[in-house]
């Protein structure tokens, strides 16, 4: 989740705010980096973009190759939001750990000015900080994406490289989205990258999907079940990681900070690993059939 003259453009391909009623909402928004994958019900927006400029950067967001999916009226998966006020709540939902993507080594994808180095770095960060805000100083440089057509699906595909340089790892996300069969299918892969010298070492990967507060969710003995409110049913399941459901925060509320819950996926990458995941509707709003729900 992002801010600035980003989070306009987040409203237009997801909701067509500020577009006529007789356009189409953008699929495709290039100047802001962000994707919209559309079918039947559902709709999946994907950031897919590097960091603004500088300058621009103040409320920017380390969710590269994130998304947020909503089905009907209902909100899914969703990021945690950018609180109105507080900074350290703020500083909190800008890290890649708020948003719905793989974080590495509990780290961010982008570096903030005032976060890390040694103290002398760190104090001078903050006399800098105080003077022109919390901007992004380094994040992904090289983010590619493609979009094509499987079929009756739509397929995207992105890597970036935020974690090459201290990690020595790039990640590649692909969704797969079956809007008549209520499916979106994924693939995070973790590929080693010769940006960082020296020995590989095993990296702790989460890949996280923050669910919207309204979602109730429960463990089966192969994945997760989550209901929404319209009386739809999902589940969720995943190869090539633990599944766990932990603790999250939905900032963005009009009530303020709400307590919800996310998935998440760990793995251990030292060599190349990829995770499939998949999520998929068992059963539709009451009083559609389940094609016109799809």
């Amino acid at each position: 989740v992002v801010g600035g003259r980003r989070a306009h453009a987040v409203e237009v391909a997801e909701r067509g705010v500020g577009v006529p009623e007789q356009a189409q909402p953008m699929m495709h928004a290039p100047n802001s980096g962000y994707e919209r994958l559309e079918g039947g019900r559902i709709v999946v927006i994907a950031d897919v973009g590097a960091p603004p400029p500088l300058p621009y950067s103040l409320n920017a967001g380390a969710g590269c190759l994130s998304f947020e999916m909503s089905s009907g009226p209902q909100r899914i998966v969703i990021n945690c939001g950018l609180p109105a006020s507080g900074p350290e709540l703020r500083r909190l939902a800008r890290t890649t750990a708020a948003h719905s993507t793989a974080c590495v080594a509990d780290a961010s994808s982008c570096r903030f000015l005032g976060s890390g180095g040694w103290w002398g770095e760190r104090v001078a960060a903050r006399w800098l900080e105080r003077r022109v805000g919390p901007v992004v100083l380094r994040g992904p440089a090289a983010v590619k994406a493609e979009r094509s057509d499987e079929g009756a699906s739509t397929v995207l595909a992105a890597r970036h490289d935020g974690y090459a340089r201290d990690h020595g790892i790039v990640h590649e996300r692909r969704w797969q989205l079956a809007g008549a069969e209520g499916r979106l299918d994924g693939q995070d892969a973790f590929l080693r990258s010769s940006a960082r010298k020296g020995r590989p070492r095993t990296q702790d990967v989460a890949i996280r999907f923050h669910l919207h507060p309204a979602i109730a969710v429960r463990l089966q003995e192969d994945g997760l079940e989550l209901s929404s409110p319209l009386g739809e049913v999902w589940t969720f399941h995943a190869t090539g990681a633990e599944i766990r459901l932990e603790e999250s925060v939905y900032f963005a509320g009009l009530t303020g900070a709400r307590r919800t819950d996310q998935i998440v996926l760990h793995v251990a990458v030292h060599d190349d690993v990829r995770v499939d995941w998949t999520f998929q509707r068992l059963a539709s709003a009451p009083g559609r059939t389940p094609s016109a729900a799809a």
